[in-house]
């Protein structure tokens, strides 16, 4: 499936006439952005908020997640656990 999708976007850039075509065009109807460093909370997708975000994410699924809590607290030693 992964191969069948990597050829779809190789074989529909070379025949949109190469990668600077395609950058040109998304470039020109505003689909790239530059990274966005507000501090607007209303703003949907900002440098901290996916900074906070993605560790409140990470923090939720390997710190306080149920399952990893029982496999640290199922280790003999602390030395084991950071391993």
């Amino acid at each position: 499936m992964f191969g069948a999708m990597l050829l779809v976007i190789i074989k529909g850039t070379l025949d949109i006439g190469g990668i600077s075509v395609v950058w040109e065009r998304n470039f020109m109807s505003g689909r790239i952005e530059a990274p966005n460093f507000e501090l607007s909370m209303m703003t949907r997708h900002t440098f901290w908020v996916l900074m906070f975000g993605g560790f409140a994410m990470w923090l939720q699924s390997n710190a306080v997640n149920q399952s990893q809590l029982q496999r640290y607290l199922s280790l003999p030693t602390l030395t084991s656990a950071n391993r």
